[in-house]
């Protein structure tokens, strides 16, 4: 229902400082995730992203503002795929996001039922967000991959045109020093070898 969701946007705007901390104290903690994090960059950069992140996501009135989060949230999956953030990663940060919310809507007051569908809406938000990242993230990864490979195809054609330049040279410095021994009329066990 708008009051539920209303309650949720403001238990998450007011809480997104929190929830973000424990979310980078959790991910700085795992080694999985440790070789994409720096304690400076989740000062200065990210703990600020992931709170507007959080109240993007549940503040959405309309059509239009979910439209530019779901665009967002492609964003970040591209963003994920550059950096070649595995998937599993991202899965286990939207666990540790819904688990921190629905831990601050739980002590929000909310009546059981409403409390029980906030818990709903916000997993069910987060997932999607989950599923957008993951498709952009896959497309994304896919373009890379398709890259590298054609790079990969073009380098070895241009290693084989320098080999058969190498090849090429290579013979004809033989035919050249074979004539030479042949006009000096060297006998023939003395002769260069091919």
């Amino acid at each position: 229902t708008p009051s539920v969701r209303e309650a949720i946007r403001d238990v998450v705007v007011r809480h997104s400082a929190d929830v973000a901390a424990v979310f980078y104290e959790r991910m700085l903690g795992d080694a999985d995730a440790r070789p994409f994090l720096t304690h400076d960059a989740v000062h200065t950069r990210l703990s600020h992203s992931m709170r507007q992140w959080q109240e993007a996501l549940f503040s959405c009135a309309d059509h239009e503002q979910f439209a530019a989060v779901l665009a967002m949230q492609r964003h970040i999956g591209d963003v994920h795929a550059r950096i070649d953030l595995p998937v599993n990663l991202v899965a286990r940060g939207a666990r540790v996001l819904k688990g921190e919310i629905a831990h601050k809507l739980a002590g929000s007051g909310l009546e059981r039922d409403d409390l029980v569908d906030a818990v709903l809406y916000v997993d069910t938000l987060i997932d999607l967000a989950f599923e957008v990242m993951s498709s952009a993230y896959v497309a994304a990864h896919t373009r890379a991959a398709r890259v590298d490979e054609a790079y990969r195809v073009f380098s070895y054609g241009q290693n084989m045109s320098l080999e058969r330049e190498r090849q090429r040279t290579a013979l004809l410095d033989w035919e050249n020093r074979f004539l030479q021994a042949v006009m000096s009329a060297q006998p023939g066990d003395l002769l260069p070898r091919l």
